[in-house]
């Protein structure tokens, strides 16, 4: 789990803040200098030596494919810049 920071300052983070769990997705207006209307924060797997690599993979697709849904059917995005999730 994580707690999603933005750029957008304290008052747009305090909207969003709460706790999110793997392969949860939830979203932030764009401030500042950012050329998109806004930043999806979601979480991946954690990857170790010990982890249980099926498991991680079915919840990185799952994480992935819920980006991608949540920014269209909730967000009507027709364009996404999708960084690298699980890498630390």
């Amino acid at each position: 789990m994580f707690y999603p920071r933005c750029a957008a300052g304290l008052k747009t983070l305090l909207s969003c803040l709460r706790c999110v769990q793997v392969t949860e997705v939830v979203h932030t207006p764009a401030r500042g200098q950012l050329r998109c209307h806004y930043v999806i924060h979601t979480v991946g797997p954690v990857w170790s030596v010990n982890s249980d690599k099926a498991r991680c993979t079915i919840l990185l697709q799952k994480t992935v494919e819920n980006v991608l849904d949540y920014a269209h059917r909730i967000l009507h995005a027709t364009c996404i810049a999708l960084p690298a999730i699980s890498t630390g």
